[in-house]
């Protein structure tokens, strides 16, 4: 953080125009990061890609897709394979959203860290 300098009205000025700057920075940083988590989505598949699920930033199931393999397994087998899909999708939205957090914050970051401890704490 820089120095504040109220010495003199000039100084002042200058310190809350620098102060100004930070803050207009901080809500574009803010808003592109908005948009980044809302557009985050993760994507998961069964291990013998017989299912294809996909998970908005929220983690809901947005979209279940059955390959041709699905139609030989078993009704049983196929409820697995779609728990299986789905929870690699969580992963990868999970992932996704790390990064992006230690990409807008630094990999150090407390915001960072306290983003990824809310949004677990959320998800599980």
């Amino acid at each position: 953080m820089v120095a504040k300098d109220f010495s003199s009205l000039a100084a002042a000025l200058a310190t809350v125009d620098g102060q100004v700057a930070q803050a207009q920075d901080d809500l574009m940083r803010a808003r592109a990061l908005r948009g980044a988590v809302e557009r985050l989505r993760g994507h998961g598949k069964s291990a013998g890609g017989e299912v294809t699920a996909t998970v908005n930033q929220a983690g809901a199931l947005t979209v279940i897709q059955f390959s041709a393999g699905a139609s030989g397994v078993s009704l049983d087998r196929l409820a697995e394979l779609v728990v299986e899909a789905s929870r690699q999708a969580h992963r990868n939205a999970a992932n996704r959203y790390a990064r992006l957090m230690h990409e807008t914050f630094g990999a150090d970051s407390a915001t960072a860290a306290a983003a990824l401890a809310e949004a677990d704490r959320l998800l599980n």
